[in-house]
């Protein structure tokens, strides 16, 4: 026959039913039996009958139950389910009414073999794991824990679930108790489930009995006494380089995350804003998995703890959390070339599409590689519409960096823009990689850096070319004109 757990809820049972007398035996067993099948049941076995008044509203109530223990039988031979419930009446004066029946209190299974002491023991400890098993404030104070797990003395058993058996456990650790060199070694009785899966990985609490079903690792051990071995104390140095099994943990699922990223074909970084302007194109483009691998792989080591090179502290952790929240908004509010409002050697800040926020990305090189120092933006749902209206007006701003040979040389003509005009210049020497050119320009021989956005090419007047003959051996650049005192140039745009 096949039974089915009913879930532990109380199915109440609305009857008039007048006696001025207590409920009889019979008259309980008869209730559970209208209930349950009559083939399912292998016995009924009822507790004693309690009194308790309680405050109802606007009067005070009496009720009279009595629990009872039902062994019910499973489509498994030999194996029975053990409920328990009561029978509630309302006592008033010398009448009894019957009220409800609480139903379905969940007990145990009985009959299912239960392995050895020995054999549990071997279990136990071939797949104790430490850091799964320990939990709350042990976790982090234990450093050591080895493997010394066995069933503890005069333990109850009992089979929870198909599959699920209860039972106690001793163990042994040592642990940090002060952060100054304090340390013990503990005895403590755990009480924990063993389970049996199918394929060796999960638990599945609806699984039919799988006798041949294979064990999985005890977790979650919960203490129920503890009793000192001994105490002593170390060097705070010495504690200080223990790793608890929190850490230790922590190091385990950093590691697993480490393995998790996608690889990425980074190029050889020529400079600050090379790097810059991958990680903005990046940020543009979305893909959450290769953002996650950039970062984990690129920010210094202030962004992880102090005990381990793999795990992020909270500061990390932060900025995972503000940079992939926002990621899917990123190319919503930024262009992919957008007005840069501020570029030093290592950091650049530009506006967002509607110039009203800005993101901020910095660099730094230490320890002959480059990493992402800190990365800054704000997004909120209130400024989606600005971002709509805006569309590309605000776009096609400098380029932080630039890819392949520069359009004008050391030497060449040009035009810089400035101010809102544009004035004749030459250039000193292009930097593509930090996106512009050095230019000398104006009457009086300025030098600035131009973005290439703010640099044209310009046609040598005739001037240009005498003055070139006339300077001779003093140089053909536009420095060496300025310097001339024999003429007085005119420079195409300069009022001199």
């Amino acid at each position: 026959m096949n039974f089915k757990l009913l879930p532990i809820v109380f199915f109440t049972f609305f009857a008039v039913n007048f006696a001025f007398a207590q409920p009889s035996d019979a008259e309980i067993k008869q209730r559970v039996r209208d209930i349950y099948s009559n083939s399912d049941i292998v016995s009924i076995k009822l507790g004693n009958a309690r009194l308790e008044t309680k405050w109802v509203r606007d009067r005070y109530i009496t009720y009279w139950d009595k629990s009872y223990v039902l062994t019910l039988k499973t489509e498994y031979p030999g194996v029975t389910v053990i409920h328990f419930g009561g029978a509630e009446y309302v006592k008033s004066g010398s009448t009894y009414t019957f009220k409800n029946m609480l139903t379905s209190g969940f007990d145990r299974y009985e009959g299912i073999p239960i392995p050895s002491k020995d054999e549990l023991n071997k279990i136990l400890q071939e797949k104790f794991d430490p850091v799964n098993f320990y939990s709350g404030y042990l976790l982090g104070y234990i450093v050591d824990a080895g493997k010394n797990i066995e069933v503890a003395e005069g333990t109850d058993f009992k089979w929870v679930g198909l599959n699920r058996l209860r039972f106690n456990v001793k163990t042994t650790y040592e642990l940090k108790t002060s952060n100054i060199g304090g340390m013990a070694v503990r005895e403590g009785i755990f009480q924990v489930y063993l389970e049996r899966s199918a394929d060796g990985k999960t638990f599945d609490k609806d699984a039919k009995l799988l006798l041949d079903g294979e064990w999985l690792p005890v977790a979650n051990g919960s203490l129920y006494e503890e009793k000192d071995i001994k105490e002593y104390k170390i060097s705070q140095k010495e504690q200080d380089a223990m790793n608890t099994l929190k850490e230790l943990g922590a190091v385990r699922m950093a590691e697993e995350f480490k393995k998790s990223l996608v690889p990425l074909d980074m190029p050889d970084f020529k400079s600050s804003n090379h790097l810059m302007q991958y990680i903005h194109e990046m940020l543009i483009e979305g893909d959450e998995e290769k953002v996650k691998s950039l970062l984990y792989n690129m920010l210094p080591r202030s962004y992880f703890e102090e005990w381990s090179d793999v795990v992020l502290n909270g500061r990390g952790e932060d900025l995972f959390e503000e940079v992939l929240g926002n990621l899917e908004n990123y190319k919503l509010a930024f262009c992919k070339h957008p007005q840069i409002k501020e570029i030093s050697g290592t950091q650049v800040s530009f506006y967002d599409r509607s110039k009203f926020r800005q993101n901020k990305i910095s660099v730094s090189w230490e320890n002959d590689r480059w990493y992402i120092y800190d990365l800054s933006y704000y997004y909120s749902e209130d400024d989606l519409p600005k971002y709509q209206a805006s569309g590309e007006s605000n776009c096609g701003g400098d380029l932080i960096y630039i890819e392949g040979e520069p359009a004008f040389k050391a030497g060449d003509p040009i035009e810089v823009y400035r101010g809102g005009n544009w004035y004749a210049g030459e250039v000193v020497r292009p930097v593509m990689e930090k996106g512009g050119y050095h230019v000398i320009y104006g009457a009086s021989g300025l030098k600035e850096w131009f973005f290439a956005n703010n640099v044209r090419g310009r046609e040598l007047s005739k001037e240009d070319v005498v003055n070139k003959v006339d300077v001779g051996a003093k140089g053909n650049s536009l420095k060496s004109k300025l310097k001339n005192k024999k003429k007085k140039l005119k420079i195409p745009g300069i009022k001199l």
